[in-house]
């Protein structure tokens, strides 16, 4: 419950207990204690539902921008049909929150030109409202973008414009939650900080602090450009994963699995979700209807 986290809030305002409870769950996700998370989302959920309706949007917002780090396109979708969601030339206060999460969608689905149409309009009100993590997270996206379209020089520009604002308050996780789709823009703005003709504003162990921290977060998302910069490399799938998805295709459920193979459950958890990645997918249904599409399993 949020009672805890209640009790710091003057007489429990609504706008205060749903920002504790989103700090909360941020921080126990972050540190991967999934079903401590879960919980925290459980209930933030219950709050808003009962006592916050006016919250749901930017709770699915938020709900929607931890599964596009990892480049989920069914959930780029689904947050682009919520009849709520557009594109827009002018950026509402109330709905920062929501016009980022759009604007990750569009690059996860390859709507590269109004991704950076919507990330320019936030970088824009960032500054006009002198709002650093505003435009921090901006800069960070409309970089991790243009490095995945080939252009090089300007998300160097658009990475360094954001760490210079930045920098004086030591933030660096708003850059660095980007994960794999920031850590390549990142490696190459260090190495040119490093050169000793270097005389910019930035410190050289600002930008390492950001990119060791980003090198961390690509271990376990893909990130919001993913999809971008997919390679054509034929899928190959090992013998135990695609006997995973064929025994899933019949309906077979992880303890029925485990029965007809030997195998312990997360073995058989590990071979499927090794299946998932290489698949490009994040649930059992997509992974076999993609397998027997690409002619993996029968």
């Amino acid at each position: 419950m949020l009672d805890a986290e209640s009790a710091l809030i003057p007489e429990n305002k609504a706008d205060g207990r749903i920002c504790i409870g989103i700090m909360r769950h941020a921080t126990l996700w972050q540190m991967g204690r999934k079903d401590e998370a879960a919980g925290a989302m459980a209930c933030l959920e219950a709050y808003v539902e009962s006592d916050a309706p006016h919250f749901q949007h930017n709770l699915l917002a938020y709900q929607a921008k931890l599964a596009l780090f990892d480049a989920d396109a069914r959930v780029a979708r689904e947050w682009l049909d919520g009849y709520f969601v557009d594109v827009v030339d002018r950026i509402d206060l109330v709905r920062v929150f929501q016009h980022f999460t759009t604007a990750r969608a569009l690059a996860v689905l390859g709507r590269v030109e109004e991704s950076e149409h919507l990330l320019k309009a936030l970088l824009e009100f960032g500054r006009g409202f002198c709002r650093p993590l505003d435009i921090g997270e901006a800069g960070a996206l409309l970089a991790s973008l243009l490095w995945a379209c080939g252009r090089r020089e300007e998300a160097l520009e658009a990475l360094a414009d954001a760490l210079e604002v930045l920098q004086p308050y030591g933030f660096f996780r708003v850059v660095a939650d980007e994960g794999a789709s920031i850590e390549p823009v990142l490696k190459s703005l260090a190495s040119h900080i490093a050169r000793p003709d270097y005389g910019g504003p930035l410190a050289r162990v600002f930008v390492q602090e950001t990119l060791l921290a980003s090198h961390d977060r690509a271990k376990r998302f893909r990130g919001v450009t993913a999809n971008l910069t997919a390679n054509d490399k034929p899928v190959r799938l090992s013998r135990q994963q695609a006997r995973m998805l064929e025994l899933l295709a019949s309906g077979m459920s992880n303890a029925e699995i485990a029965e007809e193979t030997g195998l312990s459950i997360p073995t058989i958890k590990s071979h499927t979700a090794a299946a998932y990645r290489k698949l490009d997918v994040h649930t059992a249904m997509d992974a076999v209807l993609k397998a027997r599409e690409l002619g993996l399993i029968g």
